[in-house]
């Protein structure tokens, strides 16, 4: 069984043979139902959280939860997925008890199954397991107001690491949104880069290539990677993009990926489109374990009330044409505000933790940073 925890959602995934079915539900539905949390069992898990709190070994996680903090300021979501680490030690038995009372109820559980299930037996398994849960939560629940975007800058400065790790977002449409599948397909067109495989290492001109993200991050060699971020929630969504490397481009961290992506508002060459869609195309044809299956759909039957085929996301998929993509960044991206973040050594970059005008123009394309290309 696996246990996989995001600021919205926590999903419990156990695989089993097929005769297993009845046994599987019932496993699932007392754990979720009749769980005990004695003092001793979440002291002795305190230790554990703590760690993985204050690890440093993945600068995407770290950044992760920065961009989120900073853009989310004043909720929830801004808060970091493996908790506040000065407040681990003060969690008691009690507390653990009140947020599963209040949250594991019926109308917040939904159970998916994938593989060779019969759905009639799954259904009576379900009714007969979980049937017994309250429907909803006792009491008012907490947290529950619109998530509002706070644009702001948060930079956390490190001598005693070599490499600046950088984010840059904005805030985007939610999975219930019509917009949510045009965000992950954009997510595609950008990509990610790595310069030990985008650029001179095995490209003769790694400029003239038909990416306009890599062509741009090749000409800095001391941008390590960079990744194209899609957060998606319930009723909001954080796009944006992730850049490590050298402290040398710290302007290029700030002001580049967001030019670079609004300047999709006025052009795209189709063969990006292209390239994109097939990528999406090959996922959707990739054979995915049950569990993967099953995860994606109770996700997608939580928010939606409904799973996605893959033909209706094929179908979805192949209308969007460069014209699609212009107006997608217009509307969400395009002289917008914006939240960044960045961590290191950032002994030239600390000149610009104030939010002013330049970082609104970096949302305006080619026309708005004619100097983004100045180290």
């Amino acid at each position: 069984m696996t246990t996989r925890v995001s600021r919205e959602t926590t999903t419990y995934t156990l695989t089993f043979n097929k005769d297993q079915l009845t046994d599987a539900v019932n496993f699932l539905s007392e754990l979720l139902s009749n769980s005990t949390f004695n003092e001793t069992q979440v002291e002795a898990e305190k230790a554990t959280l703590y760690r993985e709190a204050i690890s440093l070994d993945d600068p995407f996680a770290i950044t992760s939860n920065n961009i989120h903090y900073t853009s989310f300021r004043d909720h929830y979501l801004g808060q970091p997925v493996n908790g506040i680490r000065e407040n681990i030690h003060n969690i008691t038995a009690e507390q653990v008890h009140n947020f599963h009372k209040q949250f594991y109820v019926g109308s917040n559980i939904t159970v998916s199954a994938s593989g060779n299930v019969d759905f009639n037996k799954l259904s009576d398994a379900v009714s007969n397991s979980f049937g017994k849960l309250l429907s909803n939560s006792p009491g008012e629940v907490p947290n529950s107001s619109q998530p509002f975007f706070t644009p702001s800058l948060m930079f956390q400065r490190d001598d005693e690491i070599a490499n600046i790790s950088a984010a840059v977002a904005f805030v985007a449409p939610g999975i219930t949104h019509p917009d949510w599948l045009g965000m992950k397909f954009l997510k595609r067109v950008i990509g990610q880069y790595r310069v030990d495989r985008d650029a001179g290492a095995h490209l003769n001109s790694p400029e003239l290539q038909y990416n306009l993200f890599h062509a741009k991050l090749a000409e800095y060699p001391d941008i390590i990677a960079h990744k194209a971020f899609y957060y998606s929630y319930g009723d909001v969504g954080l796009f944006g993009n992730f850049c490590f490397g050298n402290e040398v481009f710290h302007y290029q961290y700030l002001f580049l990926t967001q030019a670079l992506m609004t300047d999709y508002a006025s052009r795209i060459g189709p063969e990006e489109v292209f390239r994109a869609r097939a990528r999406f195309f090959n996922d959707l044809l990739n054979r995915n374990s049950s569990a993967q299956s099953s995860r994606k759909n109770a996700i997608e039957a939580s928010y939606l009330n409904r799973v996605l085929t893959r033909t209706e996301v094929a179908q979805k998929i192949t209308n969007m044409d460069p014209a699609y993509i212009n107006r997608l960044v217009t509307k969400w991206f395009w002289d917008k505000d914006i939240a960044v973040t960045a961590w290191g050594p950032l002994h030239h970059t600390m000149s610009l933790a104030h939010y002013n005008r330049p970082y609104r123009r970096s949302t305006l394309g080619d026309y708005g940073m004619t100097w983004a290309t100045v180290v």
